[in-house]
């Protein structure tokens, strides 16, 4: 799978232009709760109606991560312009890909004062880059950007976990980006050692099909 990352850093605070991470956004809902509240309040999400494999991703984060919360999260599909349509960029596998698929999810560490050091966050990028290129997701691709983040617990950095993918077909596109997020997610729930295996897509693809 292509996966990259990269550093975003200045908000305007300090009078720069690039995104923050804040818990404090308005229209911000905290998705945690007893099963019945988390489901209710995953389920009203536009984002995840729009595309449910979204809701099986933030509920996986929620019940089973230990090192990450979510703070925000969106979905959207498009057209690929012609001159792009068929760059290893975008579709590393090639073949044909005119629609695109993308969603993403906004990190914190559930304790933002271990990341209070870009180094750390870089560190944990790289590490994450090295194990998600070696799985195999034919048209999908993963950027992993280290922000500034902001919570009622302080300042430190967080990710912005961006998830492609692409196809001649949307269907085809939102099966890839189904696949990548499954790795993607597998992985940000599994340990921070990038010894760790992440989650098989088979099954991911059988609670897709069972539901929740």
């Amino acid at each position: 799978m292509e996966v990259d990352w990269s550093v975003e850093i200045g908000c305007a605070e300090i009078g720069g232009s690039a995104p923050v991470i804040d818990t404090g956004w308005p229209g911000w809902i905290d998705l945690a709760g007893d099963a019945e509240q988390m489901n209710s309040r995953i389920n009203s999400l536009s984002e995840v109606r729009s595309f449910p494999p979204l809701g099986i991703a933030l509920r996986k984060v929620l019940r089973e991560c230990a090192n990450f919360r979510s703070t925000k999260c969106d979905f959207w599909t498009d057209d690929l312009a012609p001159e792009v349509a068929d760059s290893e960029a975008i579709c590393p596998e090639g073949g044909n890909c005119q629609r695109l698929a993308v969603c993403y999810i906004d990190l914190l560490p559930q304790n933002i004062a271990a990341w209070t050091q870009l180094a750390a966050a870089e560190a944990w990028a790289r590490a994450s880059v090295s194990v998600l290129r070696a799985e195999h997701c034919p048209h999908g691709r993963v950027e992993i950007v280290v922000r500034e983040a902001f919570s009622t617990s302080g300042f430190g950095f967080g990710l912005s976990l961006y998830i492609y993918g692409c196809g001649p077909t949307e269907t085809q596109a939102r099966t890839a980006l189904e696949h990548a997020l499954c790795l993607a997610v597998g992985h940000i729930c599994a340990t921070p050692s990038p010894q760790r295996k992440t989650e098989s897509a088979l099954q991911w693809q059988q609670e897709s099909r069972t539901g929740e």
